[in-house]
This record gives structure tokens, sequence and C-alpha cells, in this order.
């Protein structure tokens, strides 16, 4: 349900930027990393004050992603007076949706993205007024199918968003999406016994294995754990290696696989190494590489950027023995939290204390091509999903139901 105080707003003015008495005005900047440049401070400045200090949601995320992939964005941004208050980066693309062609208004995101949302300041008081300004703007863009924001967080500002859009009788669609598995961390003045006592909280069976597991490395040569606190374009490039070594690289889905990912990785992390923020943990054994793990940090809350070990050491476990490494790190400086990122796995639900959940946001336009984008995501596509392999009477069972959706849309 919507809540009150978005009710009541939108009752109020349907037009809420026009509102003489109100200070909050919204604008769309067009353009490229020129964009994102000319706000990056003031972005800075919202993300620290209030909730959404993480790596992906930081200008320095969206200035490398913008300048890698060359997009031209559409940032919309709400002002109070003269204050930046609320950021929402989108981008308008041609481009397919489950197979149709569309021109989506769509976050700045694609898999590399670890989270998405409104950026804000988190006051509660001003969330109507901000949410309706959004709104407004995304109204004066022409000639969309739709909206979709994907990977954000499922019970953030957005389904505000959502619930004015439905109020105009527009249709809306709110996915699960891929959780967020997470890690609790205690706090303590005397950082190594608090270490100390975490790692005892763990089962016996796990501490005997993580235990063993470094026995039997150093058994096998010399073990090594590094850190290093900064950016380096050399340790960018071995951790490229690395996943190219393993699974991800017979994929062919391992990071560097196109150029202009290289590029992204390599100029965010050089951007969020300039905020001190940048954490690259390495195991080696005998001056062999075994694991890197590579995380942020803005203020208490660590985020795992990426994670590749040697396959040649599965048999040691070392993603496990990197990551206790890593847990200790966010320990001694003080980090609340090590997000694990998306999607969950049985790794890291080994260690997780509970998961955030995403969801995926959906606003479709007034028009009949919209009717049918929305009942083709929630029917037609929730059932190809159910087949594994498509057959020629699965084909044909395909075409039925989407005649079906055509003649439900004709009788609306």
């Amino acid at each position: 349900m919507m809540t009150s105080a978005v009710l009541s707003k939108i009752e109020e003015n349907q037009s809420f930027a026009a509102t003489e008495n109100s200070s909050f005005t919204n604008e769309i900047l067009n353009g490229g990393v020129e964009i994102i440049a000319q706000i990056f401070d003031e972005w800075s400045e919202l993300c620290e004050k209030g909730g959404c200090n993480e790596a992906s949601l930081r200008p320095e995320w969206f200035l490398a992603f913008v300048k890698s992939f060359k997009l031209k964005a559409s940032i919309i941004v709400v002002r109070r007076g003269e204050k930046l208050k609320a950021v929402l980066p989108l981008v308008l693309k041609r481009e397919s949706f489950f197979g149709l062609p569309v021109l989506k208004l769509a976050a700045i995101a694609n898999n590399h993205t670890l989270h998405f949302d409104l950026i804000h300041d988190g006051d509660e008081s001003e969330k109507a007024e901000i949410i309706a300004q959004i709104w407004q703007a995304i109204k004066t863009v022409k000639g969309f199918d739709l909206l979709e924001i994907r990977l954000a967080y499922k019970n953030g500002w957005l389904n505000d968003l959502l619930e004015i859009a439905k109020s105009e009788r527009y249709l809306i669609q709110k996915l699960d999406a891929s959780n967020s598995p997470f890690v609790t961390l205690p706090q303590s003045i005397d950082k190594e016994q608090l270490i100390e006592s975490y790692f005892k909280g763990l089962t016996q069976n796990r501490r005997k294995l993580l235990n063993r597991n470094l026995r039997n490395l150093n058994n096998a040569g010399n073990v090594e754990f590094t850190l290093t606190r900064g950016y380096s374009e050399e340790l960018m490039a071995n951790y490229f290696a690395l996943e190219e070594s393993g699974w991800k690289g017979r994929e062919k889905s391992f990071v560097g696989s196109e150029q202009h990912e290289v590029e992204f990785y390599q100029e965010f992390a050089r951007l969020t190494a300039k905020n001190n923020a940048l954490f690259i943990h390495e195991l080696k054994c005998d001056g062999e590489l075994v694991a890197m793990y590579l995380s942020i940090q803005y203020g208490k809350r660590t985020i795992g950027w990426k994670m590749s070990y040697n396959e040649k050491y599965n048999n040691f476990s070392p993603g496990n023995l990197i990551f206790k490494e890593v847990l200790s790190r966010c320990m001694r400086d003080g980090s609340t939290e090590l997000d694990m990122t998306p999607p969950p796995t049985y790794f890291k639900s080994l260690w997780a204390s509970g998961e955030h959940e995403s969801a995926d946001f959906y606003i479709f336009n007034k028009s009949l091509r919209g009717k049918f984008l929305k009942l083709w995501l929630v029917e037609l596509v929730g059932r190809i999903r159910e087949l594994e392999n498509v057959s020629p009477d699965e084909k044909n069972k395909i075409k039925l139901v989407a005649a079906k959706i055509i003649k439900r849309i004709k009788k609306r």
C-alpha cells in the first residue's frame, strides 16, 4: 500500500514540481562523464551524509561506468533550494526486452553492478517530496516504453515511486531479484581479542577445517598473505589473469574478456583508491598466486567486490582461507558489515549472517504496447523460464500463450 504521506502529496498537487511554495526542483542532466563531474562533489557528500555510501552508488562508480561503456546518461537530480537531495542515474536506450525491441529508460547498470538504488541522504521527512519530483522528471521523458530498475534494494524508497505510478494508472511490476548475503561483524576496542573471539564462534568442524587447510598449504610451500591498500595496475591485471585461468575463463565470462570491462575495472579501482577505500588481498604459496579478494570500505560498511582463486589449489579451499583474512581486516578497521554482493552461493552461505533482499522494478507506459510488455514479462517470460529446452512442441505452446496474451490485451 502507498504511504499516507505519498498519497496526500499526490492529492494536493499532481504536478509537484510546479508548486509555488515548494523549494524542491528536479532536472534531468543528459550527457557523458561531464555531467557526473558537474555534480561529483555534491553527490559524494550526499552519499556520505546518508545511507547510500557504498561502492556502486557513489559517483566514482558511475563516472567509470559511463566512461568505459560510452553511455549517454540521463541523470535525474532533485534539489531543495541549491542543496542536492537525490540522484537517480538512468539511461535511455533501444534494446531487447526479453526478445522484444523497446525504448527503455533504465538504471545505469549491467551484470557488473553490485547494487542499485535511488541515492539520497536518508531524511524520511523529505521522502514524499523527493519521490514526487523523481516521478515528475521521469514523465517528461518522451516515448519510452518502460522504466526498468534492476537489482535495487527491495524495501528502499523506489517502492514509493511504483506506488505513485500505480495511482496514475500506470502498469507496474516488482519481481524478486538476486539477494546479497552479508556478514555482521562485532565491535570492540581490543581488535585482536575481537578477531580471536569471532573465529572461536565458528563451529568446531569449521575451525578444524580452516586450520587443517592452512596447515596443509604450509606443508606444500611458503604461505604468504599480503594486503595492498590502494591502486595497482599490475595487481588488477593479475586479478584478471587469475579469473581467466579458472572456470570463468572456460565459460568466457571472466572480467577482462572485453576491453571495455578492463577499462571499467581499472578506472573504478583507480578512483576508489583515491578515497583510500580499496583493499586488495593476496594469498601466495612459494610466490605463486593462489587467491585474490578485492574489497571496498566506506564508513563502517565493506563491499566484497571480486574474488578468485587458482584451481590448482582447490584441495586447500583457498577462498575460505583468504576470506578469513578479509574478515580480520574488516574487524581491525571497524567495519560492522561485509556485504558479499549478489548472487547467493554455497560459499557465501557458509559465512553469511543474513541476506539483503533485492528486487527488479518496472513501470510500463499506458499505451497498448505498454500493456503488452507487462503481460509479456509476467506471463510469457515466466512460462518460458520453466522450459529447460525449447522443442518444436514447446514452441507451439509458447505461440498459444502469446495469442492468449494478445487476446487479453484487446479486451482491455
